[in-house]
C-alpha cells in the first residue's frame, strides 16, 4: 500500500435497529458483496481461525478468516464493545 501511495483507514461503529425485521441493504453492489452479522462469540472463533495457518483442519473450511482490523479489534476486545454487547 505504501509503495501505491495508498493508506487506508477503518471505522468501526455500533448501533442497534430499531425495527428487528429491518435488514441493511446493500445500496453499492459494485463496491461491496455483502454484509453479515455475527455475535461476538462468533467472532472470536474466526479470530482463532484467522491465526492459524493449518490446512489440514476439515471444520476450520467453513469459518471465515477475518481481515487485519477487524482481527486486530477481536484481539483487543475493547471494553466499549464489550460493555455495549452486554447491554443487550
Amino acid at each position: 500500500m505504501e509503495k501505491e501511495g495508498k493508506h487506508y483507514v477503518t471505522i468501526f461503529m455500533m448501533g442497534e435497529c430499531q425495527c428487528e425485521v429491518t435488514r441493511p441493504k446493500n445500496l453499492e453492489p459494485h463496491k461491496c458483496v455483502g454484509w453479515d452479522s455475527y455475535s461476538w462469540e462468533e467472532l472470536c472463533r474466526f479470530a482463532a481461525n484467522s491465526k492459524d495457518d493449518s490446512c489440514g483442519d476439515d471444520d476450520a473450511k467453513d469459518v471465515p478468516k477475518l481481515f487485519g482490523p477487524l482481527l486486530k479489534l477481536v484481539e483487543e476486545a475493547p471494553l466499549n464493545i464489550l460493555h455495549f454487547l452486554n447491554e443487550r
